[in-house]
């Protein structure tokens, strides 16, 4: 047990076209699997080579007259990540009503990603990210710790929890 409490020697990493030294542990995060083990057997017609459900633009579920999917088990067009989440969310609440209004799945709103938007901070102070506009601007440490690297929006997380 010994092993585990020792601190690895310090390296240096590359993110972004930028080295970080004094980088400890890197755990690379991407290639993840989407847990579909709930509609593996019952929906499996509509999942895609990677396991995901297949929507059409409402993020109905292509097959499908009353199953929605959003989030990373659903194959959107979107990144998976909780921002999108959170823009696909209102769109299928408000489809749901929709259909539970009578209206037909024809007339229901489409979701549409837009351009990614990301920041990945690395510590307090290092990060690097794109923004949504103009085909995407990478910014860079300074931006990305204000806006992130500081509390990760947990404030806004919490607040959306009612925390």
């Amino acid at each position: 047990m010994n092993h585990i409490r020792t601190k690895p020697p310090p390296s240096t990493a590359s993110f972004f076209f930028t080295s970080v030294a004094g980088v400890d542990l890197i755990l690379w995060a991407s290639g993840a699997k989407p847990n579909n083990a709930t509609f593996r057997t019952t929906m499996a017609a509509s999942l895609d080579e990677a396991g995901r459900l297949v929507t059409e633009p409402s993020l109905l579920v292509r097959g499908s007259e009353h199953v929605f999917a959003l989030g990373d088990c659903a194959e959107t067009g979107a990144s998976k990540t909780a921002y999108m989440v959170g823009a696909q969310a209102p769109v299928v609440a408000g489809n749901v009503k929709a259909l539970a209004d009578g209206k037909p799945a024809t007339g229901l709103k489409a979701f549409t990603c837009g351009t990614p938007a990301m920041a990945v901070p690395v510590g307090a102070a290092y990060g690097r990210g794109i923004l949504p506009f103009c085909g995407g601007i990478q910014i860079g440490n300074s931006m990305v710790s204000s806006a992130k690297g500081k509390t990760l929006f947990l404030d806004k997380t919490r607040a959306d929890l009612g925390y």
